[in-house]
């Protein structure tokens, strides 16, 4: 599984705080969960009714991370700073996509 490095840590952070975050494009973030989540999906592939549901739920994922990254994670002063724990906070944020398609 990839781990997110602290370079990407570093650019990520930049690209969510950066001064108008509706128009940063986020490259650096997306290709990191390019990296990330399929393998966790693909290993539970079988407890989506289809595949266009195991996509949904990758790109809700990926665009709830992207709208919520600077307010969630990087402007919480509860939260650790460093790449393990972005890490985990992406893997639960795409968890709960997952468990919402289970649901319905």
């Amino acid at each position: 599984m990839y781990q997110i490095t602290q370079e990407d840590f570093l650019q990520i952070r930049a690209e969510a705080l950066e001064e108008n975050p509706e128009a940063a494009a986020f490259t650096v973030t997306f290709e990191v969960m390019e990296r990330m989540f399929p393998p966790y999906l693909y290993a539970r592939r079988g407890s989506f009714p289809c595949k266009e549901d195991l996509e949904d739920c990758l790109m809700t994922a990926e665009m709830r991370i992207a709208q919520r990254l600077r307010r969630y994670y990087f402007e919480r002063a509860d939260m650790e700073q460093t790449p393990e724990s972005l890490q985990r906070w992406m893997f639960a944020v795409l968890k709960n996509c997952h468990y919402t398609v289970l649901r319905q």
